[in-house]
């Protein structure tokens, strides 16, 4: 029993199987847990509203998220015509299950030209995201293969996809079997040149930038609300 202004804890240990197969359980599923607590003299309870509570287990599964800044974010100090632009795009997996051919889309404002020199990015670097140290990409058989290229395809105008490759290599298509792994995280800039013709943009116009985060794997996302920033520039 609990006395008046009492608190008691009971701990449980469960293990979810598979109730068919026994196994354990596929990748990307959300376990809900709930809990009522209950007493004889039910009536007397001045407050029922706290009588039950509820927790939310993910299995392991992916979440790659994406965030997109310029260097000269929002009205101030803004953007002129035919002035240079340089975004940084960070990407990574904070999920607990590691995500292989990942790629970025990036969308451009009518008027932003692409500037970036043509395949001839340096490699990118992975860092732990909670402590910052150097961590390394892997192919899908888990072998380290040190830091990848960054190299754009151009689907259309306006429209970029940016794909990891395999250091050393000509392949400019993406690399399917470079693997992220979990909680980690890396970025690299895009350069962008502001058109000259004040008809297609005018001083003041908005300069929008999406970039959208997707991968070529099976990996299962619990959350996609973080896969997609967009960076606005006066």
């Amino acid at each position: 029993s609990l006395t008046d202004s009492e608190v008691g804890t009971i701990l449980i240990t469960l293990q979810a199987n598979d109730p068919d197969t026994d196994l354990p359980l596929a990748p990307g599923l959300t376990l809900t847990n709930n809990v009522e607590i209950l007493f004889s003299n039910i009536a007397g309870d001045l407050d029922t509203s706290n009588n039950e509570d509820s927790a939310d287990t993910h299995t392991p599964g992916a979440d790659l998220f994406i965030e997109k800044t310029a260097n000269n974010e929002g009205v101030l100090p803004g953007v002129g015509l035919g002035e240079s632009m340089i975004y940084t795009i960070t990407f990574g997996n904070s999920g607990n299950e590691d995500v292989c051919g990942v790629y970025v889309t990036d969308t451009f404002s009518t008027g932003l030209d692409e500037a970036s020199p043509t395949n001839n990015f340096t490699s990118v670097s992975l860092t732990d995201i909670t402590t910052g140290l150097p961590v390394s990409f892997h192919d899908s058989s888990g072998f380290n293969i040190g830091n990848p290229d960054v190299y754009y395809i151009e689907n259309g105008v306006g429209d970029y996809k940016w794909v990891l490759v395999t250091p050393g290599t000509t392949n400019n298509t993406g690399d399917t079997d470079i693997c992220l792994p979990r909680n980690s995280q890396a970025s690299f800039d895009v350069y962008a040149t502001i058109t000259t013709d004040s008809s297609i943009k005018a001083e003041g116009d908005f300069v929008i930038n999406t970039a959208t985060i997707g991968e070529d794997s099976t990996a299962v996302e619990n959350l996609l609300d973080n896969n997609t920033d967009t960076s606005t520039v006066y």
